[in-house]
């Protein structure tokens, strides 16, 4: 079922009419998830770095990227909390440096989920961001994941956001 999402939301953001999938998984990290196998992606220290436009860059910088990360939680928390969302809003908000453009409880791959959409900056052309925390009830841990499109003073988000959203409806936590 989760295959046939990301199948979907791939071909529906125009990326692709049928794509092979590759599956990243991180030990270390805690997560096994699909993405489109024209995608790159790296272990790095704390997180799983992954390209979603590998022919996309500024500057040498790549153009479409997200990363994810485990975070911790209290072992026994089953829901996202105020508390979570103020501190999870300050976090990408950087004191007014992104203006929060929304903010949302949703389930991602049956996980309860906080969203959050901000501008990356100030300027005009800025382009926006989308963290989204997936809490892992009962385990103590959290994924946090962070999206962005954006190269030649250009936003692609509406372009690559639907992918990235499949490709975190087939998270699977590790133990």
């Amino acid at each position: 079922m989760r295959s046939v999402i990301l199948f979907l939301a791939i071909a529906y953001s125009g990326l692709a009419i049928a794509q092979p999938t590759q599956i990243v998984e991180d030990k270390h990290v805690g997560f096994r998830l699909t993405i489109p196998k024209n995608w790159t992606w790296q272990k790095r220290q704390d997180d799983v770095f992954i390209n979603c436009a590998p022919d996309k860059n500024e500057n040498g910088r790549p153009g479409c990227w997200f990363t994810i990360r485990k975070i911790s939680a209290p072992p026994d928390q089953r829901t996202i909390t105020d508390a979570d969302r103020t501190k999870w809003k300050g976090w990408i908000s950087a004191n007014g440096m992104r203006p929060i453009l929304s903010a949302r409880d949703l389930r991602i791959a049956g996980f309860p989920a906080y969203e959050i959409v901000a501008k990356i900056g100030t300027y005009r052309t800025a382009g926006r961001e989308r963290r989204v925390m997936i809490l892992i009830p009962g385990k103590g841990k959290v994924f946090d994941s962070w999206f962005l499109a954006e190269w030649g003073d250009k936003d692609y988000y509406d372009q690559y956001n639907p992918a990235f959203g499949a490709a975190l409806e087939t998270l699977v936590p590790l133990p």
